[in-house]
């Protein structure tokens, strides 16, 4: 899990595009996500590093408001679905390597150094097809039905992030 988060974090930081969002495979986006996602974007401010869609509010009564689509949270928890810009992206090569799971070490490590900011209503949950709260297990699935089903995922978040 943590490696492929790396390598997005290092695509983003050596690329072009200003931002970019992750969604994890066991991430399931709700039908409205598209146009609250690209509203969540156009508020955020330049300084945003890091944008948390689909997360585990751990302090809620730290958290600050920013506007009524954003939140600056104190700490959140999952990976599920973020968006990390150019900036952020660098900052989390600069402080590699990731020790333990990738959502622990954003949390306790680089959550701090980040200008970080969620989305007041999270855009999705996560899939009742790999029940559990973390992706340790359900990654490591090896029967014929999980290719399938990733296809599947895939599809439907194309369709509901470009139409």
């Amino acid at each position: 899990c943590a490696r492929s988060h790396v390598g997005v974090w290092k695509r983003v930081a050596a690329g072009t595009a200003p931002l970019a969002c992750v969604f994890e495979d066991d991430a399931d986006l709700d039908e409205g996500a598209r146009p609250l996602l690209e509203s969540a974007i156009d508020e955020l401010p330049s300084s945003a590093e890091m944008l948390y869609l689909m997360y585990q509010d751990k302090n809620p009564s730290g958290n600050r408001p920013f506007s009524t689509l954003l939140f600056r949270p104190s700490v959140v928890f999952w990976t599920r679905g973020y968006c990390v810009t150019q900036a952020g992206a660098k900052k989390l090569v600069d402080m590699l390597p990731v020790v333990g799971p990738v959502d622990v070490w954003l949390a306790e490590f680089a959550f701090r150094k980040l200008q970080v900011f969620a989305t007041t209503t999270q855009l999705g949950k996560q899939s009742r097809q790999f029940e559990g709260d973390s992706d340790i297990i359900h990654s490591t699935l090896t029967s014929g039905l999980r290719p399938k089903v990733m296809k599947e995922r895939q599809q439907r978040l194309r369709q509901l992030l470009f139409g």
